[in-house]
């Protein structure tokens, strides 16, 4: 080892929040990453288990309550619809989905082309010759065993730069179509400008989907929401880059906001 000697006076500059950084200290090459590499804590879902709207993230799950009774669940909420994969999301279990459960599917896809990478146990090489993606193979023999959903990256008004993954199922479908073509008849050119309100049908009892538009985005924070959209978090919320899980190491960017109330 070379021989050093340091002044332990002179050794460290006292840290200080907001202080100005040594030029030195400005020019070095930032090695946070590789602190940080294969950590990042994912995003948080919009669960609608159960016909109950939750807020999963982190292992916990909360419900979203009436801003009028907080020990009543809320039987709607309101959000942008930041943006959506155009492909097919397909999810499978070997054994079938068991309600209440956090297990990772057996076989999944994001493009609804081919199984994600690093899936535990993939079906097929492509979907279109999987047994699985066939209808009438699900246990009512009406449906598929490897169901479809649109992931769909929306967020509240409230906190727009926090956007989190909706799944709408396959049973959904058809009111989302419904709803851009009501959009689209009024001069609506994209989901991502309006407050949009989802809510349970209550004469159903799986989760069916139902939407309305509630409000017009201001100029200001429909600017807000196309930065957020282009932004790396969104692309893995909506299944456009691989998950923090999967194998992306890249950290995350995600512009801030400020709202003002």
């Amino acid at each position: 080892m070379n021989d050093l000697a340091i002044n332990l006076q002179n050794a460290t500059i006292p840290f200080e929040e907001g202080m100005a950084l040594p030029a030195y200290l400005k020019d070095l090459e930032s090695d946070l990453q590789a602190y940080t590499a294969g950590m990042t804590g994912g995003f948080p879902v919009l669960s609608i288990r159960g016909k109950a709207f939750a807020v999963a993230r982190g292992g916990q799950r909360t419900i979203v309550t009436r801003p009028d009774d907080p020990d009543s669940p809320a039987n709607y909420v309101d959000a942008v619809f930041v943006k959506t994969n155009p492909a097919m999301s397909k999810v499978y279990y070997l054994k079938g989905y068991v309600e209440g459960s956090s297990e990772r599917p057996d076989c999944s896809s994001n493009d609804g082309a081919r199984p994600e990478p690093g899936v535990p146990h993939p079906q097929a090489k492509s979907c279109a010759a999987c047994p699985h993606n066939a209808f009438g193979t699900n246990a009512t023999g009406r449906g598929k065993a490897c169901s479809d959903s649109r992931r769909i990256a929306v967020a509240a008004l409230s906190a727009i730069d926090d956007p989190m993954l909706l799944r709408v199922p396959a049973s959904s479908f058809k009111n989302l179509v419904k709803y851009a073509n009501y959009l689209s008849q009024r001069g609506i050119k994209s989901m991502a400008s309006v407050v949009t309100r989802i809510k349970f049908d209550v004469n159903e009892a799986t989760p069916l989907l139902e939407f309305s538009p509630r409000a017009l985005l201001a100029a200001d924070v429909a600017a807000e929401v196309k930065k957020i959209a282009n932004s790396e978090l969104v692309a893995q919320i909506v299944g456009l880059m691989p998950s923090p899980h999967e194998d992306d190491d890249t950290p995350l960017e995600l512009p801030k906001v400020t709202m003002d109330d």
